[in-house]
């Protein structure tokens, strides 16, 4: 939709996907079990996520110009994992998996505001605000060890700044500075050999 001093953009997007490897994990074979000759760990994903995003920007030449804008994500994996061995004759025998079931849920209010100094220098600021909300659970079987079974949730909130000079010095031509942070979220640990 549009305004006589804005623009309003709504995206709406959605990502499926499924993958699958298998790695000779022989080498490791100790960590899991004592018996079998060679062993093999096989790992599936398949990832689903909605995606949401709304953006306000100014319209017109004028020396300000900004946007701002808001962003929702949900997202749902499934990373099923297995570690067999093989013994002569006999089909792999599974003596490690890992059921892993991760949801993340991921909410944004962002901000940017660019300002001409001179017809040929700007200076730009922006922030990107966030809450990320992770949910995990996972049930582990092992040769070696009792099953366990973990629930657990974790949380992030921050906020990101952004600061950028631009000049101009000839029509097409131009250098920058940017300052500016990322931020990526930490998970939860739920496999391994040992508890």
């Amino acid at each position: 939709r549009s305004w006589g001093w804005g623009d309003l953009v709504s995206s709406t997007g959605a990502v499926q996907h499924r993958y699958s490897s298998v790695y000779d994990s022989t080498a490791t074979k100790r960590l899991y079990t004592v018996t079998g000759d060679t062993s093999a760990y096989f790992e599936r994903t398949e990832t689903r996520m909605a995606v949401q995003d709304i953006v306000l920007t100014s319209r017109g030449a004028g020396r300000l110009e900004w946007l701002v804008g808001l962003y929702g994500s949900y997202t749902a994996v499934k990373s099923p994992t297995e570690f067999s061995v093989q013994v002569p004759r006999a089909p792999l025998i599974p003596v490690y998996a890992d059921d892993r079931r991760d949801r993340v849920r991921e909410l944004a209010a962002y901000g940017e505001a660019s300002y001409r100094l001179a017809p040929d220098v700007t200076l730009a600021a922006g922030a990107r605000a966030f809450s990320i909300h992770t949910r995990t659970k996972s049930d582990v079987v092992s040769e070696n060890f009792p099953p366990r079974a973990i629930a657990r949730t974790v949380d992030f909130q921050s906020v990101s700044p952004k600061l950028s000079l631009q000049w101009t010095f000839r029509p097409g031509d131009l250098v920058y500075a940017v300052v500016s942070e990322g931020y990526r979220s930490g998970g939860i640990n739920s496999g391994g050999a040992m508890p």
